[in-house]
């Protein structure tokens, strides 16, 4: 039976609850038990040791727990505390602490990259000119854990990999392009080796370039020679891609395109290649 306090008086209140009150846990069951001491205008030990009792608690935390519900009177008031230090409390020496932070700035944030044991060795060379205890590597390794890692790949791998690691990735300006709006030309050499038909001679790896379409990935022309990239491969590789539909279209070599009835392209890009003759 835990106390159910009205105004000044006590009168026993069962909860709705058919387990013994020592196995009442959790906020509600905690909220039944302190909501009416905290309501009350007197509390006396028993109350509270009752209390405690049947929520498996210490008569302090008890107390502790009247109070934050006086204060804020609302359920979650009466989460329980985590056991133990918190992460964020630091007990070193403040000399100590000093000296891994200036460890950390100007012997690990380096384009060097130095490793975190050789950090650990810096930091206890630099405290033993102080004549300063050592920290251990799991101390030295919460402090880089607490670091930005953001600030930590700009000082370490530069300001270009800070960026394509952790900032978000811009809007593409090729998102908005319709068909045939802006088509790229590139090259390659082929895995594929030509012989001599007759004497079954090698005569090289062939050159393949393509002209795609940006916004629709399809392929608006190509071209096939064992001749290294040039003007002339480039030249006809326009000229397939900027022929009438009666042509090429519609023989089925390149795709039909959406929007452009006649398959000519609106601008054209350069290779990626020195054009010479």
């Amino acid at each position: 039976m835990l106390p159910f306090i009205s105004g000044r008086s006590v009168t026993p209140f069962c909860p709705p609850c058919h387990d013994p009150p020592n196995r009442f846990s959790g906020r509600f069951a905690r909220r039944v038990a302190i909501g009416p001491l905290a309501e009350a205008d007197q509390l006396s030990r028993g109350q509270v040791d009752h209390a405690a009792r049947a929520l498996g608690l210490g008569r302090s935390a008890t107390y502790q727990l009247i109070a934050r519900f006086k204060r804020r009177p609302q359920t979650s008031s009466l989460l329980l505390a985590k056991v133990g230090r918190p992460r964020s409390l630091r007990l070193l020496n403040p000399q100590v602490e000093a000296v891994i932070e200036e460890a950390i700035k100007t012997f690990y944030l380096s384009p060097q990259r130095p490793r975190l044991r050789a950090l650990v060795r810096e930091i206890a060379r630099r405290c033993e000119e102080q004549k300063l205890p050592a920290p251990t590597f799991r101390t030295v390794r919460g402090r880089l854990a607490a670091l930005d890692p953001q600030q930590v790949t700009k000082a370490r791998q530069g300001a270009r990999a800070a960026r394509q690691q952790y900032e978000p990735v811009g809007r593409s300006p090729f998102d908005e392009l319709l068909p045939l709006e802006l088509v790229q030309i590139d090259h390659t050499q082929l895995d594929v080796i030509v012989v001599d038909e007759g004497r079954r001679r090698t005569l090289g790896r062939p050159w393949l370039t393509l002209a795609i379409d940006v916004a629709s990935r399809v392929v608006t022309g190509f071209y096939v020679s064992l001749d290294a990239p040039a003007a002339v491969s480039v030249a006809l590789v326009l000229t397939q891609g900027s022929i009438k539909s009666c042509g090429t279209l519609q023989a089925g070599t390149v795709g039909h395109f959406g929007g452009r009835k006649d398959g000519c392209m609106a601008r054209k890009a350069s290779s990626r290649v020195p054009l010479s003759t």
